[in-house]
């Protein structure tokens, strides 16, 4: 499909009738001026800027964690409809995913990632699989604590072995259950 066929399968799918032209906002070039020049010394300079700069997503990362510690509480203690309360799970383990490797922690990024696949997969909230998120929990708790970063250190490999072992596990008992 070319380019133009996509856009037009977008306007169609939202009901719109015909393109709409939507216009740079020339706010930026407007406070440096038109004939604003770039040189080459400031753009290292913004690159050292990006690649030292230094943000401490630990106190970020372990907020997700609480939220989702909290999450894991409140459905624990209901006894159905625990899957209205998915998204309380999967947004901060989803945000986990997604920043931690970009501020130095490979090993978090790759775990939730793991998770993240492994929940959705199933997409139950049985006790087994609350069991298992918390163990998740406790696994990023100890990669924050022990700073423990990286995905080929041997610590984070005993890590990631010990999440695939409980995977495996749940695995097992919830084909054993369902007999699949």
């Amino acid at each position: 499909m070319r380019e133009e066929d996509d856009q037009l399968y977008v306007y169609k799918l939202y009901g719109l009738s015909t393109p709409r032209r939507i216009k740079a906002d020339k706010s930026l070039r407007s406070l440096i001026g038109p004939k604003a020049h770039i040189t080459e010394e400031q753009i290292e300079k913004a690159q050292q800027v990006i690649e030292n700069s230094h943000v401490d997503f630990k106190p970020h990362a372990l907020n997700y964690i609480n939220q989702i510690d909290k999450a894991v509480e409140m459905i624990k203690a209901e006894s159905y409809a625990r899957e209205e309360d998915y998204s309380s799970l999967i947004n901060p383990l989803i945000q986990i995913k997604g920043q931690a490797a970009m501020f130095g922690n490979k090993l978090a990024s790759e775990i939730s990632a793991m998770v993240l696949k492994f929940v959705e997969h199933y997409h139950r909230l049985d006790d087994d699989m609350l069991d298992f998120i918390n163990a998740y929990c406790r696994a990023i708790r100890a990669s924050y604590k022990r700073e423990i970063y990286e995905t080929n250190s041997p610590a984070g490999l005993d890590l990631i072995e010990e999440l695939s072992t409980a995977m495996e596990r749940y695995r097992k008992k919830f084909n054993k259950k369902t007999g699949r």
